[in-house]
């Protein structure tokens, strides 16, 4: 019989590999037996977001961090949650609080950066996805978000670069692949950005 961490990273496995009911039937499976574990709670969260449950995914949150405060992947996690459902301060409020428990978070710096964006703050976009980077300089998602912003501010060069940054470490990432477009449409460039957009089929939503 597994144990509790060895049965998470089996749900964590089947997670990465799309099969989220699977997954959360893991989690909660552990949860039955351990259920002041903060990290099964947590992987839940992470697994009702995926399925779009973003209420479900904020209860479980809490449930963890009932158990430990100063969760930062939780809080994290939250505020990436509270941005998808529009409430853009307490997502900005809960990255910031996860990176007072761990300064060198690179994901929550990237999570802050969409707060950031959705709240319409493309400078504190900016400079939040360059310490992302900084941290973590082979972050896909953080280039693509960067470009993304850089776009948003008319620097189509800036958008370029880093979208194709994004590219040189994963070229199938569909986001990427979309930004670029978008700055050659804008461009006039309909020739490359026409196919080039067939991408955006391939990006979540």
């Amino acid at each position: 019989m597994p144990t509790v961490e060895e049965a998470l990273q089996i749900g964590w496995k089947q997670h990465q590999s799309g099969d989220v009911r699977g997954a959360e039937h893991v989690y909660r499976q552990v949860l039955e037996v351990a259920e002041s574990n903060e990290n099964a709670w947590c992987f839940l969260g992470m697994v009702c977001h995926d399925q779009a449950r973003y209420d479900d995914a904020v209860e479980a949150y809490g449930r963890a961090l009932k158990l430990r405060a100063n969760f930062p992947v939780a809080l994290s996690n939250l505020g990436n949650t509270y941005k998808q459902l529009g409430r853009l301060d307490e997502a900005i409020a809960s990255c910031q609080r996860a990176l007072e428990y761990n300064p060198d978070y690179s994901t929550a710096y990237n999570n802050l950066g969409v707060a950031y964006v959705a709240n319409g703050d493309l400078d504190a976009a900016k400079v939040t996805f360059e310490k992302s980077l900084e941290l973590m300089p082979d972050g896909v998602v953080a280039h693509s978000n960067l470009a993304a912003a850089l776009v948003r501010q008319g620097d189509f060069e800036g958008g370029t670069a880093r979208s194709e940054a994004a590219l040189k470490i994963d070229p199938k990432y569909a986001e990427a692949h979309k930004n670029l477009a978008i700055v050659w449409l804008l461009m006039g460039d309909f020739e490359r950005g026409w196919p080039e957009y067939e991408w955006r089929w391939k990006c979540p939503g």
